[in-house]
């Protein structure tokens, strides 16, 4: 992955290099090197893990955490969805 397919990426998520970093649990300073991974003078190695979860975020979307449900007289309700596999 490149400098730039990881500005891509990250770009393509909506996410700032602050959010990607907090997402990434990188701490507070994160979003630094999140910044030197996304230069375009940076010559080394995107971690190979920083990798797996950048594909991961963009091809896997996450789980809703709610879903609304029209019941039999029309109405509608939110039920919130308590597991990944949890479906009322």
């Amino acid at each position: 992955m490149t400098p730039a397919d990881f500005r891509a990426a990250r770009a393509s998520l909506g996410l700032t290099q602050k959010s990607l970093a907090k997402a990434l649990r990188m701490g507070t300073h994160g979003w630094q090197t999140i910044s030197r991974w996304e230069s375009d003078d940076f010559t080394g190695t995107i971690p190979g893990p920083v990798q797996v979860a950048m594909e991961h975020l963009i091809n896997c979307p996450v789980a809703p955490k709610s879903r609304t449900i029209t019941g039999p007289a029309g109405e509608i309700a939110t039920k919130r969805m308590k597991g990944k596999h949890n479906v009322g």
